[in-house]
């Protein structure tokens, strides 16, 4: 299991995975999420130090899933965050990401207020 944290630095907040021994990066799938090529998904700064590396999400804003649901929602603003997930499976789909990747962790699925977005984690470990 890799290890997760947030990390705070200047005013940010980023969500840390540390990849495991032997775990090596898609750099096709960190270009297509940088690129917004698959919608849904969190941009993410990778950090490279001798055999492993970090990513790094800036979550900044952002809320968990677990978090968004305790706060009342009306039945449409429940009805578009789902729409937004399953928006996102499909597009992973499409661009023939693994969806086993996709992290579906109440605490990793990040929702933010002022817009109604949701974004995804998606680790590109191989």
């Amino acid at each position: 299991m890799n290890k997760v944290k947030i990390v705070k630095k200047m005013g940010t907040s980023q969500l840390m995975i540390k990849s495991l021994k032997g775990q090596q990066l898609s750099e096709h799938e960190v270009y297509s999420i940088n690129n917004n090529e698959v919608r849904g998904l969190l941009h993410l700064d990778v950090v490279q130090k001798n055999n492993s590396f970090k990513l790094f999400y800036n979550v900044t804003g952002f809320v968990s899933f677990r978090e968004f649901l305790r706060t009342p929602l009306t039945k449409d603003t429940f009805a578009k965050m789902l729409q937004s997930i399953l928006d996102c499976l499909l597009a992973l789909k499409k661009a023939y990401f693994h969806q086993q990747n996709l992290l579906m962790d109440f605490n990793r699925v990040m929702f933010l207020f002022k817009d109604l977005k949701v974004e995804t984690l998606y680790e590109i470990f191989c």
